[in-house]
């Protein structure tokens, strides 16, 4: 299984992370890669959210390539990886991509992460974390917003 080897210990450094995997392994949806955006996004949407956790379940920080994330396998199916598959997508189609790290608060915490795809010339929110997302809008207002690509 591939997936980050070494504890990931800042956030440009996990974004770095999901950046090379989502081209290193974009081939990994390459059956996948002739859906239309939105009937990607609904698929990756519609996996089960799954939290990274060890083998003593303790939370932790692990990134993998889509395909695990695809067949739920590995330890998540969270943020991070579906960001992942959906920047594999636009990878394979083509298209730039980039990662946004958010928190909902100025002083608090970067907690989530989603893709952005560039397509007619605008950046495209790509968040397919939960089933009831919306292709094209993010989940909150966020305050604090890193973005990397």
């Amino acid at each position: 299984m591939k997936h980050s080897q070494s504890p990931l210990k800042h956030v440009k450094q996990t974004l770095e992370q999901m950046k090379r995997l989502s081209i290193v392994y974009a081939d990994d949806i390459a059956f996948l890669g002739t859906l239309s955006i939105q009937e990607y996004y609904d698929k990756i949407k519609n996996i089960p959210y799954k939290f990274d956790l060890d083998s003593k379940g303790n939370l932790v920080e692990i990134l993998q390539r889509p395909l695990y994330t695809l067949n739920g396998q590995g330890y998540g199916g969270d943020c991070d990886d579906k960001a992942i598959c959906m920047a594999s997508w636009a990878h394979l189609n083509g298209l730039p991509f980039r990662f946004k790290a958010v928190g909902k608060t100025l002083n608090g915490k970067l907690h989530h992460v989603y893709p952005e795809i560039l397509m007619n010339g605008q950046w495209l929110v790509c968040d397919a974390t939960y089933p009831h997302n919306t292709l094209g809008y993010p989940m909150y207002d966020y305050k604090k917003v890193v973005t990397y690509g």
